[in-house]
């Protein structure tokens, strides 16, 4: 029988009554830890120590089990030894408690024994209507509520920073750190909450509620596996439209195949790369900084995405704001030149007002130096510039660090444009950096956690029609018909395909070629073979009649080999294209993320280029424009260097059409390879060359 939970996840973070299991006096321990926390950051619920040989701990009354507490308890967190694990969860269920947090480790992470262990420990919480965190998690965080639920040893700050930035992590160590490094950098959090095992409450549950919470703004997320991608995705998709920002790191980023590919599209589009499109529909921003994600979670809480990549550049040392223009230069940032409005504003206070982006404040004209007030009026000239984007201040050692920062992070705080403060000096500044966290003002210490916030505020969100709704489910099954099908299935979505004749012998060759007019291509139609140009199965440009019975005689010998006879189904003569430039198009089935298209360049070099860029399927015109413009080749398309442009818009048609055919098959269709597409000059269109599909029964090609 399913028992309505007795809590929620309100409730969770913000608890009226704790209990904690394992209470001690002593900090050595994790019950100890626990204990301390809570009275040290003025959690002002009522606290509950639990343990069967103590009357008090700590000044509070203690108690041998939660049911003698004859409380009603919220949430009750358990750090026991394993042993005595099950009885402190039958103490929880029969109290009634809201949720238990365990701790305690030595469960599902810990093999076969461990899984059964916890698999009772869930049939249990069930039963009675108790929710679970953990096991083999570190508790939780919530400072809008005073509340330190946790042992780890981070907690020994002051205090617990109130913001606007949740952190929902897997890992409890990684809370600590992620915590500890967002009271560094001067961030305001919301609150933080390690899963472990994740045996009840989830990340799907926490995003689900911070999307909903009027006091988040943005939401790290650090995982290393997702239980329910398709509520992790509706989650974050919520949140994302009601103007709150999700930030994941996601572990496990290399690619999962060295397996062996059976089409370009399998070997192309990894789980990662099929991961990363998923989120790219939902507004997820993805990012590998785990250590920076915080801070840079609270300069996108405070200036939204969708900014361009024009960077001033403020130093009071000329070899700061040189080193930062480097810096960020290679990395895709640039350093604008200024307007002429601006240079003449920065003519009242330098000699020689520089021409871009890069102010040395210390090279202020003479009689200027020394008044408060000059950098904040350079930084709002700066700012005001059109061409500038966004601004960094670069900190050296030097006099009035402390007057200087506080100068920046007011500027900052009033700024429609990013304003980041980066302290290269060393311990030097621990009085600046002390008074900006006890302020909140954010900060960074390295140009590298400076590079990596800007690069994810100029993350361009998916615009409104990029994506088109899911179609519903085609009822009628797809036949393994082969390439002949496959190219009759594109010929239906409207895609031109070029013309093809299947011949059965030389005769029947040459007379194909004849209709169709030299020059002709001759190959094999197979199943399971990925590059057939390799195995001798494709023979381009034949002129003559004489080029095609050399080619025959090379193809059969060809076919006839052991590693490939099996595979071919027959044998084309195809009408050779000439010129225009070769794409590839391709949909993948993922049975966490849904489907997939990928575009490419390269027919059969599109795995030694690997210029590929992937979105989950379907696509809009618009959305399939955008996607080709992430390509690195995309200039060749655009017309670069004088060349004709490419119909772009041809290309974008087809490749949406081809995102909603796979959408629609769903898992059936579990690849689809359509290389090349030949794209031709703008306005002739986009020509189907060879397409192969496989399907989700076995064999089926």
């Amino acid at each position: 029988m399913t028992v309505q939970p007795a809590t929620d996840i309100v409730r969770i973070l913000a608890p009226r009554s704790i209990a904690v299991i394992g209470a001690s006096d002593d900090t050595s321990k994790y019950g100890g830890r626990v204990i301390e926390h809570l009275i040290r950051h003025g959690y002002g619920g009522a606290i509950l120590p639990i343990n069967k040989s103590r009357s008090e701990i700590r000044g509070l009354p203690a108690f041998p089990s939660v049911a003698a507490a004859q409380r009603d308890v919220d949430v009750a967190l358990i750090a026991v030894p394993e042993a005595s694990l099950m009885a402190a969860v039958q103490d929880c269920t029969a109290a009634g408690v809201g949720c238990a947090i365990i701790i305690t480790a030595g469960l599902a992470e810990s093999g076969d024994e461990g899984r059964q262990r916890q698999a009772e420990i869930e049939r249990l919480a069930h039963q009675a209507g108790m929710r679970l965190l953990g096991p083999n998690c570190l508790g939780l965080i919530n400072p809008h509520h005073r509340l330190a639920l946790t042992s780890s040893f981070a907690m020994s700050v002051p205090r617990l920073p109130q913001g606007g930035v949740a952190l929902i992590t897997q890992s409890g160590a990684l809370m600590a750190n992620m915590f500890s490094r967002a009271c560094d950098s001067g961030i305001g959090l919301r609150a933080c909450v390690s899963l472990g095992n994740q045996s009840d409450l989830g990340f799907e549950d926490f995003l689900a509620y911070f999307a909903h919470d009027d006091l988040t703004r943005a939401i790290v997320v650090y995982a290393e596996g997702i239980r329910e991608p398709q509520r992790f995705f509706a989650a974050s998709r919520t949140a994302t439209q009601n103007g709150k920002f999700v930030l994941l790191c996601k572990a496990g980023a290399t690619e999962a195949g060295s397996r062996s590919a059976l089409s370009h599209t399998a070997s192309l589009a990894g789980d990662h790369a099929a991961f990363e499109a998923a989120c790219a529909r939902h507004g997820i921003l993805m990012t590998d900084d785990v250590e920076g994600a915080a801070a840079s979670a609270g300069a996108i809480a405070r200036w939204g995405v969708g900014h361009r990549r024009r960077i001033a550049v403020v130093s009071g040392s000329g070899g700061g704001v040189v080193t930062a223009v480097d810096y960020l230069g290679r990395r895709g940032f640039t350093c604008p030149e200024l307007a002429a409005s601006t240079r003449e504003r920065l003519a009242r206070y330098f000699d020689q007002p520089p021409q871009h982006a890069a102010v040395d404040v210390g090279a202020l004209a003479p009689s200027l130096k020394g008044r408060e007030s000059i950098l904040a009026e350079i930084l709002a000239d700066v700012a005001r510039d059109a061409n500038v984007d966004g601004v960094v201040y670069v900190m050296t050692a030097q006099a009035k660090m402390l007057t200087t920062s506080q100068t920046v992070a007011a500027f900052a705080e009033a700024s429609d444009k990013p304003v980041l403060l980066c302290l290269t000096v060393g311990d030097v500044a621990s009085d600046v950096r002390r008074a900006l966290r006890d302020a909140q003002s954010a900060f960074f210490d390295r140009l590298n956690d400076v590079a990596a916030t800007f690069d994810l505020l100029c993350h361009e969100p998916p615009a409104p029609d990029d994506y088109l709704e899911a179609p519903p489910a085609d009822a009628a099954p797809l036949q393994a018909h082969g390439d002949a099908h496959a190219r009759v299935e594109m010929a239906a979505l409207g895609i031109e395909v070029v013309e093809q004749r299947a011949v059965a012998s030389l005769p029947d060759a040459c007379a194909a070629a004849a209709a169709l007019g030299y020059p002709v291509v001759l190959k094999a139609q197979c199943r399971g073979v990925v590059h057939k140009s390799d195995a001798g199965l494709v023979h381009l440009g034949l002129r003559d009649e004489d080029d095609l019975r050399r080619a025959w005689d090379a193809l059969s010998a060809a076919a006839s080999d052991a590693a490939v006879r099996d595979s071919v189904a027959g044998l084309v003569v195809q009408r050779q294209l000439e010129g225009g430039l070769e794409v590839f198009v391709g949909t993948k089935w993922d049975a966490d993320c849904g489907a997939l298209v990928m575009v490419g360049f390269g027919g059969i070099y599109v795995e030694v280029l690997e210029d590929v860029a992937v979105a989950a399927a379907p696509v809009s015109v618009a959305g399939a424009t955008r996607l080709l413009k992430k390509l690195r080749l995309w200039p060749l398309l655009d017309g670069a260097r004088g060349r004709a442009r490419r119909d772009v818009d041809a290309l974008a048609r087809a490749v949406s059409a081809i995102s909603l055919y796979a959408a629609r098959k769903g898992p059936q269709l579990r690849e689809l390879d359509v290389n090349p597409l030949i794209v031709k000059e703008a306005g002739e269109g986009a020509v189907l060359v060879d397409c192969r599909m496989r399907l989700a029964a076995a064999g089926g090609e």
